[in-house]
């Protein structure tokens, strides 16, 4: 019988009855296996019930498809399973037969007016997305086909200026503005290194920035939702060059960038760059957010890294030969823990949505290894928690637990199996109910993988009866090299965290990011260990100071919003009393007309001092607010103690509900002490009353 406890377990130990379940979904087919000697099973404790730094938020997970494939559309129902943050589709103009770009969406009459279709699959995509709570970007990627010079499009000169700017510009603004009642981040072209001259050079640079400023100045005025964004830059371009004075081409084109800002501010006020953006292939990832985070230093601190496609293999051979197997996902997640703690990288989007992630095949769509590993993420709580041992070379771990469930997962970067014991100590009182069950998932060419051979559904290999009165328990496991395997205890109840959904009624427009980056005094910029991340899909913000002076602060902006919303706080290590002056754990509402912030609303506890000097990075500006409200529940010692209800009507411009109810929100924890952080759920009103159901505190 798996799973049975080793001799000598205090009563404490949890006793474990195996479940008879069935073999068709429970069972994975027995596999052969060699027996090794217990002694060399290594020995890892986790300790549910000590958090740790860099939560495993689930707004930094995206995915990635060029929409040359109808079944892009037909997979959305996939997307509930996994619940990206982010999607991320290439729109190539040069193409006339994607089904996205036909009929082909630019035409121009005998006399030369310019026109633009619509496109319903593209509309529907939106919609699905939109309903969903996933932001939505598009790349622009080469000139409409009336302009693209076909001739010279040779790799690596893939996509070549057009031959006419002004035209394709104004071919972009009609396209796009069919789509402007939607938020999208509309991104420009796609690692211009090469495909704009096909060489790095001053001319290139030149190029892109005048595309940039060409497109975005003729969309801009059509846009109310829009966010624009550059470049999908690559490591290549990270490269310091001659040619260059001695720059990068990131850094050279981010030079342009604010060189040409400075020059005309009125005009890169509406065009300004929200999202700086890029594509890894393979190892060099760590070369390319480094590059990235140098180029930009710290003039834009709320200007955040997007890695927009994302794969563990270098492109062309490796990445097609590793598509869909267990090394991909073994690759990413271990990739994956290390994203989570860099607090500028905003979202990682996982290339291949189709192909790696999702593969139609005859009647069937095969759900890969790296959906699965991600499905697995997707489940597992916000709170990380620590472990303790020593693990060998090739294998990681993530921890992490709430009231309702904990969760583990592990995996082997190598070609040997690795034996496991797990000391699972501190389970959470709330998890242990009568119906708790323990699960076991392994991920590895006999299980979740079927191009390797696998077989069935993939689910748990072994389910087990939690004993209620016990608050640890010992489990043995076996991860197989290359492998995952995946351990949970769940209470058998809803999670009120992981399953929320967005906010239903109002129109969620972009969120916003404080990178605390910094430059030391051999020029190397790098951030602060603090955080702030906004979770569209469920409605949450997350916010974390690491130092004792830290800031973590994030926000979002909605249209359509309520009368009223309520908070309910999740918080750890929150300081009951000040530490400086410029200490703030608040929620503040800045709100717009006309893409104007017109005034602005701080709710605040006792973590507040009208004489603070630190700004608000974005909104109307200023350290306080135009309106000041107190409230206990934002107390240090009080946070987590109550439902805050923000009456957002009330402080608003008289005309606010006239012009669309549009605000921002920002979530703010500055100086509130060392490693302390806070979950912000966040639930729209009726009008009739109150929600009643309770969130409990993470681990209390």
């Amino acid at each position: 019988m798996t799973g049975l406890l080793r001799k000598g377990l205090t009563s404490r130990r949890l006793f474990l009855k195996t479940i008879t379940a069935s073999v068709a979904v429970l069972l994975q087919p027995p596999t052969a296996r060699v027996l090794r000697s217990p002694s060399s099973a290594v020995t890892l404790g986790v300790d549910f019930s000590s958090i740790d730094f860099f939560p495993l938020v689930k707004s930094k997970t995206g995915i990635a498809r060029a929409l040359a494939d109808i079944n892009v559309l037909n997979s959305l129902p996939y997307m509930d399973e996994i619940r990206p943050a982010l999607y991320n589709g290439e729109l190539r103009f040069p193409e006339t037969d994607w089904p996205f770009l036909d009929p082909y969406p630019i035409q121009v009459s005998p006399d030369g007016v310019i026109e633009a279709k619509d496109n319903q699959p593209l509309r529907d995509f939106h919609r699905g997305l939109q309903q969903r709570g996933i932001e939505i970007v598009h790349q622009l990627m080469g000139a409409p086909k009336q302009w693209h010079p076909y001739d010279e499009a040779v790799a690596p000169k893939k996509f070549p200026p057009p031959t006419d700017l002004q035209k394709s510009a104004w071919a972009m603004r009609l396209f796009t503005e069919q789509y402007n009642l939607t938020p999208i981040t509309w991104t420009l072209w796609n690692e211009p290194e090469h495909n704009l001259t096909g060489i790095r050079e001053p001319e290139s640079v030149r190029i892109f920035l005048s595309l940039y400023e060409a497109y975005f100045e003729a969309i801009a005025p059509v846009h109310k939702r829009a966010m624009f964004g550059m470049a999908n830059f690559i490591p290549w371009g990270t490269e310091q060059l001659d040619v260059l004075g001695g720059k990068s081409y990131v850094q050279a084109a981010m030079d342009e960038y604010f060189s040409r800002a400075q020059s005309n501010p009125d005009l890169y006020q509406d065009i300004g760059l929200k999202r700086l953006t890029m594509n890894n292939y393979g190892p060099r990832v760590w070369q390319l957010l480094d590059g990235c985070r140098n180029a930009l230093g710290t003039k834009v601190n709320t200007l955040p890294l997007t890695l927009l496609q994302y794969g563990p293999f270098n492109p062309g051979a490796e990445w097609d030969q590793n598509a869909g197997t267990t090394l991909e996902a073994v690759r990413s997640i271990a990739d994956f823990d290390s994203f989570l703690q860099i607090s500028d990288l905003e979202t990682v989007s996982f290339a291949g949505w189709l192909g790696h992630l999702l593969r139609w095949q005859d009647d069937k769509v095969l759900k890969l290894p790296l959906f699965n590993m991600l499905k697995l993420y997707s489940r597992m709580p916000i709170w990380r928690v620590n472990t303790s041992g020593s693990l060998p070379s090739g294998v990681g771990v993530m921890a992490s637990a709430d009231q309702h469930r904990t969760s583990v997962i592990l995996w082997n970067n190598s070609t040997e199996p690795c034996d496991l014991d797990l000391n699972l100590m501190n389970l959470p009182e709330r998890v242990r109910t009568d119906a708790a069950r323990l699960s076991v998932y392994h991920l590895d060419k006999n299980h979740g993988s079927p191009l390797e051979g696998a077989g069935g559904e993939f689910g748990p290999t072994e389910v087990t009866v939690v004993d209620a009165d016990s608050d640890s328990v010992t489990k043995s496991v076996t991860i197989e090299g290359p492998g995952l395997a995946y351990i949970e205890i769940d209470s058998g109840k809803p999670n009120p965290i992981l399953d929320r959904t967005g906010l239903p009624t109002a129109t969620f427009v972009r969120k916003y990011s404080y990178n605390d980056r910094i430059t030391d005094a051999d020029g190397t910029t790098r951030t602060r260990d603090n955080y702030g991340a906004y979770d569209a899909v469920r409605a949450i913000a997350h916010t974390g100071a690491r130092d004792v002076l830290g800031s973590g602060v994030c926000g979002a902006e909605y249209e359509n919003l309520p009368d009223k919303l309520s908070v309910d706080i999740l918080a750890h290590k929150v300081a009951a009393q000040p530490s400086s002056k410029e200490s703030m754990f608040g929620i503040r509402v800045d709100y717009v007309d006309n893409g104007k912030s017109v005034r602005s609303a701080l709710w605040h506890g006792n973590m507040f001092d009208p004489e603070r000097t630190t700004e608000s990075p974005w909104g109307k500006g200023g350290a306080t607010a135009d309106v000041l409200i107190p409230t206990n529940l934002l107390d240090g010692g009080n946070v987590g103690k109550g439902q805050l209800v923000m009456d957002l009507k009330k402080y608003s411009p008289i005309n606010w509900e006239s012009v669309g109810s549009r605000a921002i929100v920002t979530f703010w924890m500055q100086s509130t002490g060392e490693d302390s952080q806070a979950s912000f759920l966040i639930t729209e009103i009726p009008r009739r009353g109150i929600p009643t159901e309770v969130v409990y505190q993470p681990l209390a």
